[in-house]
């Protein structure tokens, strides 16, 4: 028997409640799978935006990661170079400039954590042009090694007109060697402990061979 069949035998009562299911069912599938392919494809659009906007911000991340990465080499390497003992060190650039230092005058040793210290020296020039100051500035800056000027003062005299008196502090910072740990410390006396135990082991071995 076909379906057409089975209809034909229903009663009008029947075949009305199957007319309205059918429009019923037709209605949905014309309404709610529309909206569901729309807020499938909704979700797939907000996931893609979501992909995109994370790899945007790896690629920022990325990026400034690798900047620090090369502040943090040029920092180590610049640190590698320990800065001479600064009154001498200032003496001789001053020298390069024709600039005396009548006055020099070291500060305590400051320590910065457990890796790093300060040492300071603080110098006196007298009748000094701004010029030349600013070259002396500059040759500190370009040397090369971890120092800075940390405080200045710069005092103008009457006369001549470009004619200064300057206090300037001069720091330089060392880093010291990392310490070893006191656990690989233990794990390597161990180790000796171990091999001289070995090796004190073996010796009566090799006597009894040879007996």
């Amino acid at each position: 028997m076909t379906l057409r069949d089975r209809i034909n035998q229903l009663e009008d009562r029947e075949r009305r409640l199957l007319g309205v299911l059918v429009v019923i069912f037709g209605i949905f599938i014309i309404l709610v799978v529309p909206l569901g392919l729309t807020a499938y494809l909704g979700s797939i659009s907000s996931e893609n935006e979501a992909m995109r906007e994370a790899l945007t911000t790896l690629q920022q991340s990325r990026s400034i990661l690798e900047k620090r990465a090369e502040e943090q080499a040029k920092m180590d390497t610049r640190y590698e170079k320990t800065a001479p003992p600064l009154a001498g060190f200032l003496a001789g650039i001053a020298q390069r400039h024709s600039i005396e230092i009548p006055e020099t005058q070291d500060q305590a040793e400051v320590p910065h954590g457990k890796r790093f210290s300060e040492r300071s020296t603080k110098i006196t020039l007298r009748d000094v042009g701004m010029l030349k100051l600013a070259e002396l500035m500059q040759d500190l800056a370009q040397s090369g090694y971890p120092v800075s000027i940390s405080r200045i003062n710069i005092r103008k005299k009457a006369t001549p007109p470009d004619s200064y008196n300057v206090q300037l502090t001069v720091s330089a910072y060392d880093r010291k060697a990392a310490e070893e740990k006191p656990e690989a410390a233990a794990a390597g006396e161990d180790a000796e402990k171990a091999a001289a135990e070995d090796g004190a082991d073996d010796e009566p071995a090799d006597e009894e061979e040879a007996e």
